[in-house]
């Protein structure tokens, strides 16, 4: 990619990030949110994704999310009330779900890129970026920008190793296709 499509990219990913973060603090949780904060919190705290997985729900996307509350929670030497503290935990947990949908905007440019060329690519990063219904999910703390980006980040290895050797044919492709299932 050249600088221009780069800069394309951060441009549409801060501004949508910058969206992201401010109507994260002004939404209330949706349904599995609060699930989430509790079994995230405990999932780090015990050890074990038991609560997750009993529920249906994979670990990656909760665990990445929680990390950082988990290491705050540490820092101040006492356990988070996930009820009577959610207003304080939520939106950092939805800051983290960021790095999510910044690898929805790169694998989606790139991936676009591959299929159609350079113009192909910026549009579907305008596209990606301003899309009300991926901007909604991007902004809370849930699993679905995740699976939906490490599905893309498979798809495009998948597409662009087709022609080499077996670890960027296969392993790769497989490996992102395992953390795609472990995020939803």
């Amino acid at each position: 990619m050249r600088r221009f499509d780069w800069a394309w990219l951060v441009l549409l990913g801060i501004a949508s990030s910058a969206w992201c973060l401010m109507a994260a603090r002004e939404l209330s949780a949706t349904f599995d949110e609060p699930f989430y904060m509790r079994a995230g919190l405990e999932s780090w705290r015990s050890g074990s994704n038991h609560e997750l997985m009993r529920a249906g729900t994979m670990p990656l996307p909760v665990d990445v999310q929680y990390l950082p509350i988990y290491i705050w929670e540490q820092l101040r030497g006492e356990p988070f009330d996930t009820q009577k503290e959610c207003h304080t935990i939520l939106p950092y947990a939805r800051a983290t779900n960021l790095v999510f949908w910044w690898q929805l905007l790169i694998y989606g440019t790139l991936l676009a890129r591959h299929v159609g060329g350079p113009w192909a690519g910026r549009f579907a990063t305008l596209l990606i970026a301003t899309e009300p219904s991926l901007l909604g999910h991007a902004c809370m703390a849930t699993t679905d920008i995740s699976v939906t980006a490490l599905i893309f980040a498979c798809v495009y290895h998948f597409q662009t190793g087709r022609e080499r050797g077996w670890v960027l044919r296969w392993l790769i492709p497989g490996l992102l296709f395992g953390l795609a299932m472990s995020a939803k």
